[in-house]
């Protein structure tokens, strides 16, 4: 599977990557290197932009949790935005949706 990763650090507390495809274990490292200039960065949101994403799976989720435990670490945060209904679903099964903020529009500070 493909995946594109756009990083977009529009400021220095707010920071929105786009995903285009699939996060699987052949593509969750790609996640992983776009996140961790952001990992030490204190009060910084990570906003995960999820409109493209087509696919993801246990490696990818993983990613997820273990980068916002590094975030949190530093005082910062991690947000999904515009999650398509599949992905949604995922999280909902696997509980993630009370574990990962999800908001409606990726620029929003406060929902």
């Amino acid at each position: 599977m493909t995946l594109a990763v756009h990083v977009d650090d529009l400021r220095k507390d707010l920071v929105l990557i786009s995903l285009d495809g699939a996060v699987d274990a052949a593509t969750a490292t790609q996640v992983k290197e776009a996140l961790e200039p952001f990992a030490t960065r204190p009060s910084v949101i990570v906003v995960l932009d999820f409109e493209a994403l087509t696919f993801i799976d246990s490696a990818g989720l993983g990613t997820l949790i273990a980068t916002q435990r590094h975030l949190r670490e530093v005082g910062s945060e991690l947000r999904l935005t515009r999650v398509p209904s599949h992905v949604q679903r995922l999280l909902q099964i696997t509980a993630l949706d009370q574990a990962l903020p999800i908001h409606h529009s990726s620029l929003d500070e406060e929902e």
